[in-house]
């Protein structure tokens, strides 16, 4: 039953030093906005979720494992923001965001169960949800700044 079982994400999360300028934007979306439900998330690009029931999360970590043995390292590079439904966003440049597509389909179509909800479309989330009006306040907070958040 799936309100028994734990709910996991697997995502990518980038070095300490490029979570922190995230988690200093997060904080000054803050002092602008108030309280928002992702404020205080790490920053990272997710997979997937799913919960675990049945000795999934085993087989997720034995996946990700051998996936990560097998992997290539490569750059990625966040350059700009804008938003995406009611969440305003860090988006990867062209070469870093092919190569994120690429290993993202590449982990859906090896992975070893469905999940509940998958993502090829590589974004780092600064905050969510937000109203239309509340929108407009990251749009002109952060959009203007020039953002080269770089880690492998």
């Amino acid at each position: 039953m799936k309100n028994l079982d734990k709910k996991y994400w697997v995502g990518i999360c980038p070095p300490d030093d490029a979570v922190e300028i995230v988690a200093e934007l997060k904080q000054e979306l803050k002092a602008e906005t108030g309280w928002y439900a992702s404020v205080n998330s790490k920053a990272h690009i997710t997979f997937c979720e799913f919960f675990d029931s049945m000795g999934k999360l085993e087989l997720m970590e034995l996946y990700l494992s051998d996936l990560c043995m097998k992997l290539e390292e490569f750059s990625v590079c966040l350059t700009h923001t804008n938003r995406l439904h009611t969440a305003y966003c860090l988006y990867p440049d062209e070469a870093s965001k092919e190569r994120l597509i690429k290993l993202m389909r590449h982990f859906h179509t090896h992975k070893p169960f469905t999940t509940e909800t998958k993502s090829i479309h590589p974004h780092l989330s600064i905050g969510r949800p937000f109203s239309e009006e509340q929108l407009a306040t990251p749009q002109s907070l952060i959009k203007q700044r020039k953002i080269n958040i770089k880690f492998m």
